[in-house]
């Protein structure tokens, strides 16, 4: 059932439009052209401030949606300050509806603004009554994600609630209708109705007081919006706007778990405090959006209920501080921030999420990765997405995690290790990457492996990540810190599945290997790849390595630049009745700590779906090769069952011709092991 004010906004009865009063709408019919640009297509809807339509912006060929402000309302708004907050909110948000200008036309006032397609969180409401919990979080993590871009702007919402908030079908939140609700005339209060800012049932009780409104005037309406979405109804609600308010000054917060809404408990405590009364007592929106992204909230005393609190301690201090400490120690675990982490996969409740501890047991970060859970694979699935490694030189171990998808466009999150033990969030990156050849530019770049290693030796670990365009071209190998900060970038047509590193050898430097697929070595009407296997030898203090391995004309790169080596191999594909599978990769393994015969194994080619190892999580391998030190391939074999599977018989000539790998020199294939020439050099024989 929707609250009973949830939809009117407070104004004094003076400054609305009479009945029958269509000034503001009257020549906004379908066709009509504002300012000579914009072609009317719609009615979108209407609220305090003004009526929203779509159009076209015959200009530049885009749709938008257009914002007629009330002939009341914008004489009463300064133009000059609408343009200030216009330009305030730039550059924009993903998760706020973008305002592109404030326009004029024949005295009327407009907005040109985004055009969201999808639907309002009211009217997602009005279909199911309740959300689910993770819903609540996913969408209210992206709002205060917003809100918090507009505060640190300077700006303040006023109006934050179901209404205001967008859906995108690709599920992308947005706040809308952005700072423009004021008072309309000075002196005004609650009791007299005289405010278009805000609705009742979102409103923050300071609201009631005609105090002003600051970035906690938007956390307690955001709270009230995920109560209410997570709920079915909105706390502290009276029979008229008034009461509401009035019932709001000092009611604590109630708490939104209970039988009919399962929710965590962090999630009920961060609830709780974004709607204190006291306005101090609330987080930022901010803190909210990193309490939402973590999936964890610490319960801490409010400012208020230190102060009250403040004199009756000071009495018995001393004899709390001896019985406190005493039971900290006893039932407190204290954190070592010198032990090593580790993760473990779980399912949560249909993705996948990764639980973060140190080797006392102790549970530091949950975190929710995305992507569908699956059974066979969820533990190689998870370790492709969690490297450990001191990242800031402190001695201490810290942790990376790369989600599968993320609406904020920042998949990959850095916790850091802190001295009491704890494992903080410190920052989150945006992979937002472009790749053009052949008169195609290449975005929308996933992550499909990292690792982590001090690759230049200078005590402070360096993140390697492999990503790859959807779909599955072409794909990048990028070194970074921890600070996004790019140290080296190989770019491959195809996508690199796998990355390791190891020192081969002994020089004391670390050397990257990756296995992969390359669209280059089959013919492109196929659609089909190749598997390969990549060996990358650099001076990782250099900043700023790059090399390209596309050459026009689908032609693979025949050098590389001075100072870095490659080293490539490919093997064909298999291509029988019973596997003719499209894209064959080459997955790299290390060796076991006992092994030193060879540096690494390979899956070349995995069997997509048949007889995965139970408990494992991986699909079975096609082929197996074993690579030495000195980059030789000493062994390949068939999986043993692999007559069964193929029905082929894997000891006949054409079979055993398919284990052997050819290697790129810069100008043709050989047999012969060799490293590609670079930009100063002749082909070198591996050694």
């Amino acid at each position: 059932m929707r609250s009973k004010d949830e939809n009117t906004a407070v104004a004094d009865p003076s400054v609305l439009p009479k009945t029958g009063d269509t000034a503001a709408v009257v020549d906004l019919l379908p066709g009509v052209r504002l300012a000579g640009r914009f072609l009317i297509n719609k009615r979108l809807g209407s609220g305090a401030t003004g009526t929203v339509f779509s159009a076209l912006d015959t200009t530049v060929g885009q749709k938008v949606a257009v914002k007629l402000l009330r002939p009341d309302l914008s004489e009463e708004i300064s133009r000059e300050r609408l343009r200030r907050e216009v330009r305030a909110a730039r550059p924009g948000h993903n998760n706020v509806v973008t305002v592109f200008d404030l326009h004029e036309d024949s005295g009327r006032v407009f907005l040109s603004m985004e055009l969201v397609e999808g639907r309002c969180l009211r009217d997602e409401r009005g279909r199911r009554d309740q959300l689910p919990w993770h819903e609540v979080v996913g969408i209210g993590r992206q709002v205060a994600a917003g809100l918090a871009h507009l505060h640190n702007k300077g700006l303040v919402h006023r109006d934050v609630k179901p209404g205001n908030i967008l859906i995108a079908n690709d599920g992308t939140a947005k706040v809308c209708d952005m700072g423009l609700a004021r008072p309309v005339r000075q002196g005004g209060t609650v009791t007299e109705t005289a405010m278009v800012v805000g609705t009742p049932a979102y409103m923050a009780p300071e609201q009631a007081r005609a105090g002003d409104l600051t970035p906690a005037s938007d956390v307690y309406a955001l709270g009230l919006t995920l109560f209410r979405s997570l709920t079915g109804h909105v706390p502290f609600e009276g029979d008229t706007a008034v009461e509401t308010l009035m019932l709001r000054q000092k009611a604590r917060p109630p708490g939104a778990r209970g039988s009919r809404t399962p929710c965590p408990r962090w999630f009920d405590r961060l609830l709780r405090r974004m709607l204190e009364p006291n306005a101090s007592d609330r987080p930022s929106a901010t803190v909210v959006a990193a309490a939402l992204e973590k999936g964890a909230f610490a319960w801490l005393p409010s400012k208020t209920t230190l102060r009250r609190t403040a004199s009756a301690l000071a009495v018995i201090v001393v004899a709390v501080v001896v019985v406190l400490g005493i039971w900290s120690r006893w039932t407190t675990p204290q954190l070592d921030p010198t032990t090593n982490l580790r993760f473990t996969a779980q399912r949560f409740v249909d993705e996948t999420a990764v639980e973060i501890t140190d080797t006392d047991g102790n549970v530091l970060q949950t975190v929710d990765l995305g992507g569908t859970w699956d059974p066979d694979q969820f533990r190689s699935r998870a370790a492709r997405r969690v490297a450990f490694g001191d990242f800031n030189g402190d001695g201490w171990v810290d942790a990376a995690v790369a989600r599968f998808r993320d609406e904020s466009g920042r998949p990959l999150v850095i916790f850091l290790r802190q001295p009491d033990g704890s494992l903080e969030f410190a920052v989150e990156h945006r992979v937002n990457l472009s790749f053009s050849y052949d008169g195609e530019v290449f975005t929308n770049f996933r992550v499909i492996d990292m690792i982590s290693e001090d690759l230049d030796r200078d005590g402070i670990a360096e993140i390697a990540l492999l990503e790859a365009s959807s779909p599955y071209y072409p794909s990048v190998l990028r070194v970074i810190n921890w600070n996004n900060q790019t140290r080296f970038r190989l770019w491959h047509p195809g996508v690199l599945k796998s990355v390791q590193a190891a020192d081969r050898d002994h020089d004391g430097r670390q050397e990257l290997y990756l296995g992969g697929t390359c669209n280059f070595l089959t013919p492109p009407e196929s659609n089909t790849s190749a598997p390969v296997f990549l060996a990358i030898e650099a001076d990782w203090n250099q900043p700023d390595l790059e090399v390209d391995l596309f050459e026009p004309g689908r032609k693979f790169a025949s050098s590389t630049p001075s100072g870095i080596r490659i080293h490539y191999a490919a093997w064909p594909r298999i291509d029988v009745p019973a596997f003719r599978a499209a894209w064959q990769a080459v997955l790299v393994q290390k060796q076991s700590k006992n092994v030193e015969t060879y540096l690494f194994s390979l899956i070349v080619s995995l069997q997509d779906r048949v007889a995965p190892t139970p408990g494992t999580g991986f699909r079975m391998g096609v082929r197996h090769a074993f690579i030495g030190f000195d980059l030789q391939q000493i062994n390949a074999q068939w999986e043993p069952t692999v007559a069964e599977i193929l029905g082929v018989d894997p000891n006949i000539p054409e079979m055993q011709a398919l284990l052997k790998p050819r290697y790129w020199n810069g100008q043709t294939w050989q047999e012969e092991s060799c490293f590609m020439a670079t930009s100063d050099s002749v082909p070198v024989p591996g050694s």
